[in-house]
């Protein structure tokens, strides 16, 4: 846990996170006491890391899984979620396990491709320190997980903004935590 510590704190300071009061912390307790419904209107999904352990979160049924064999990307996802509303706009969840040189390295690639890592965020989910990152250029939200100094889990949210899926993307990065 105190190299997890050390991997974000050099994160975030990489990133410009330097401001505690830019500090999110988000509990699913709390989020389930005050959306009593939410947990049975969703599914519970893992991904194994490990000896870091089980990371699980928690999809909408409106995102339905997409098979990851049809994405093309660099590196393919390790799950996907889809959905579109009443309205023609679709929706997006992947969620990526990413090799990478160095943090350092792949904070200046975000930024490179757009990302806006100067005004990242911390954002603690039921303990567990991630980076949630805006990136206007590629049309995506970023949540990074570092898992260790060459792995980071990457979810991905499309569309960046709505009022709705802005709740949505919350209720999921809150219930990002480790399996008991």
């Amino acid at each position: 846990m105190k190299k997890l510590f050390a991997l974000m704190l050099a994160l975030c300071l990489m990133l410009g996170c330097t401001a505690v009061a830019e500090t999110a912390e988000l509990d699913w307790a709390s989020v389930l006491a005050q959306n009593p419904d939410l947990e049975a209107n969703g599914t519970y999904q893992q991904i194994s890391l490990g000896e870091a352990g089980t990371i699980v979160y928690w999809v909408p049924n409106d995102l339905a899984p997409v098979d990851v064999n049809t994405i093309e990307a660099e590196v393919p996802p390790i799950a996907a979620f889809g959905g579109v509303d009443e309205d023609g706009t679709a929706y997006t969840l992947s969620v990526f396990a990413l090799q990478i040189t160095s943090l350092e390295e792949y904070s200046a690639g975000l930024k490179e491709q757009g990302a806006d890592v100067d005004n990242a965020q911390l954002v603690i989910a039921n303990g567990i320190q991630t980076v949630a990152i805006e990136a206007p250029a590629l049309g995506i939200d970023l949540l990074l997980i570092p898992v260790t100094e060459t792995m980071v889990l990457v979810y991905t949210f499309t569309p960046q903004s709505g009022e709705v899926w802005d709740q949505v993307k919350t209720y999921i990065v809150s219930s990002i935590q480790l399996a008991q």
